[in-house]
């Protein structure tokens, strides 16, 4: 029995790029770590940003909890508009996919993709940095992201134990939970 799997050629480079989609109080933005120039994905561009972005180690784990991850953007200018920019945008509650695209090394177009992790922003964090030889400022957005399933995890479910939460969700007729503060003594 044969499959189709293609050859491979050793002499043929690998080109990988981290796409990163954040979604930001209804604003997405779309950055990669690619170096030459910016990818198309289904319509979609993201923005060169070479070493200025750094995606953290994705743990796949079989187990309840999974890591966090952290995303960050650096080289930001010292400068109060772009502060301002940051702390005013609603990142915290964000969503956030990375996504490991293959491309062709000649092209540099998407050959294939697949995400490696979808998550939401649990909080940020913005750090100055300096070069004392150099004079200059800039700022790192660093923001860390719990995965979706996390969250699901987390999330509390059912329904109140008293008499109007009973009847707003099965009707006035359901006398259920009519009792309940009488057994709690109230």
């Amino acid at each position: 029995m044969t499959t189709g799997v293609g050859i491979v050629d050793a002499t043929t480079d690998v080109v990988v790029a981290t796409l990163v989609d954040m979604n930001l109080g209804g604003e997405v933005y779309r950055l990669s770590d690619a170096w030459t120039k910016n990818i198309a994905l289904d319509s979609n561009v993201y923005y060169s940003m070479g070493s200025l972005i750094e995606v953290g180690p994705i743990t796949n784990k079989f187990s309840g909890t999974a890591p966090d991850i952290t995303v960050s953007v650096s080289g930001i200018p010292v400068d109060p508009n772009y502060t301002n920019i940051v702390l005013n945008t609603p990142i915290k509650g964000g969503s956030v996919a990375v996504t490991r695209a293959f491309l062709d090394p000649e092209t540099l177009t998407v050959d294939n993709y697949y995400t490696s992790f979808t998550g939401i922003i649990s909080s940020f964090s913005l750090e100055e940095e300096r070069d004392f030889s150099s004079s200059t400022q800039s700022l790192t957005l660093v923001f860390n992201i719990t995965p979706t399933l996390q969250f699901l995890f987390n999330q509390s479910q059912g329904q109140r134990t008293s008499p109007t939460e009973r009847r707003r969700i099965y009707g006035n007729t359901d006398v259920t939970f009519d009792r309940v503060s009488t057994s709690r003594g109230q």
